[in-house]
C-alpha cells in the first residue's frame, strides 16, 4: 500500500467513526466495532482496479476466454464485450455499484446471482470490477472476524446475565457420559490437563471464555429446550464450522478445483452460503440483546 493510500485508508475510518451517532456511542465496544466495519468496509477494498478493456485485447480474446473471463468493458464506460455471447452489449443498470456500497450489502446477493461481475463505477467512470469470489479477499475476513468476535461477546455476556456459570456448562455435559468424555477430551487437548484438572482449568478462565462456540451453541440449545431461556434462540451449528475457517485464515468461498492462480474461485452458491451465514450471525446477534434487555 502506498503512502498515499494508507492515508485516504485512515482519513476514511476517522470520517466514518465521526459519523457515530451518540446513541451508537453509548453501544458496547464489540457493537461499535461491529458499526465501523460495517461503514468502512465497502465493496472498493475487494474490486479490482487494474481494467482489462476490450480495445486493447480484442485481437486476442481467446486467450482471456479461456481463463474464465465473462466480460471485458468498452472506454466508452456504457458497453462491454460479453466473452460467451461474443458480441457487445449495454451495461445493464443493476450490474453498477459505487465504490462505496458496504461490503455485506443485502442487495449485492441478488445482483450477483444474476451477474457473476459487477462494475463499480463513480459518477460515471469506472472504477474497477468486482466478482463474487473477491469475498476470498482480506477485507471480506476481516469483516468476518469481526462479526464472530461480536456474537461470541454477546453470547458470553447474554449467558452471564441470565445468571448462568462455567459450573452450568459443566453440568449439562456431565448428564450424557459420552457428551463428556469428548468434553474432558477436548479440554485436555486445550489446557494440557489430566481429567482431574480439567474442570479446574475451565473455571479459572472468566464466564464462558473457556468454552468452544460450539459448546456454547449446545449448552444454549440445552437451555432452549428445558424453557430456561424465555424466546426461542436459534442459532445455526455451522457457524462454528464457518468461525474455524475464519479462524484459520482459510477462503470463505471454498476452492472448488476450479481456481486461478491466486485461489479465487467461481461458484455462486458458495458465495450465497457466505452471505446467507454471515447474515444468520447479524440476526441471532439481533435476538440475543433483544433477549438480554
Amino acid at each position: 500500500m502506498s503512502v498515499h493510500d494508507a492515508i485516504v485508508r485512515r482519513e476514511k475510518i476517522l470520517m466514518h467513526a465521526a459519523q457515530i451517532r451518540p446513541c451508537d456511542a453509548a453501544m458496547k465496544t464489540d457493537t461499535v466495532i461491529s458499526l465501523l466495519l460495517n461503514k468502512i468496509l465497502t465493496i472498493d477494498e475487494i474490486m479490482s482496479d487494474e481494467i482489462l478493456y476490450y480495445e486493447d485485447v480484442q485481437d486476442r480474446l481467446q486467450e482471456y476466454e479461456d481463463k474464465g473471463i465473462s466480460y471485458l468493458p468498452l472506454r466508452n464506460g456504457k458497453e462491454c464485450y460479453h466473452l460467451e455471447h461474443k458480441k457487445v452489449v449495454p451495461i445493464a443498470l443493476e450490474q453498477i455499484i459505487p465504490p462505496y456500497t458496504r461490503l455485506f450489502d443485502e442487495g449485492l446477493k441478488e445482483k450477483f446471482r444474476t451477474h457473476e461481475v459487477l462494475f463499480v463505477s463513480y459518477y460515471g467512470s469506472l472504477q474497477g470490477m468486482v466478482h463474487f469470489s473477491d469475498y476470498n479477499r482480506d477485507a471480506a475476513m476481516i469483516y468476518c472476524y469481526g462479526v464472530l468476535l461480536e456474537l461470541e461477546r454477546t453470547l458470553r455476556r447474554f449467558l452471564t446475565k441470565k445468571g448462568f456459570t462455567n459450573a452450568d456448562v459443566v453440568a449439562y455435559f456431565q448428564s450424557s457420559p459420552k457428551s463428556y468424555d469428548d468434553f474432558k477430551r477436548r479440554h485436555r487437548q486445550k489446557h494440557d490437563a489430566d481429567d482431574r484438572d480439567v474442570l479446574a482449568a475451565v473455571d479459572t478462565f472468566e464466564p464462558f471464555q473457556s468454552f468452544f462456540l460450539s459448546e456454547v451453541i449446545w449448552f444454549i440449545q440445552h437451555l432452549v429446550k428445558q424453557k430456561k431461556i424465555d424466546a426461542p434462540l436459534r442459532l445455526k451449528e455451522d457457524v462454528t464450522a464457518f468461525r474455524n475457517i475464519i479462524m484459520h485464515a482459510k477462503y470463505p468461498i471454498p476452492n472448488d478445483g476450479d481456481a486461478d492462480e491466486d485461489g479465487l474461485i467461481y461458484r455462486y452458491e458458495d458465495y450465497a452460503n457466505l452471505m446467507d451465514t454471515v447474515a444468520h450471525i447479524h440476526d441471532v446477534i439481533k435476538n440475543v440483546q433483544r433477549l438480554s434487555r
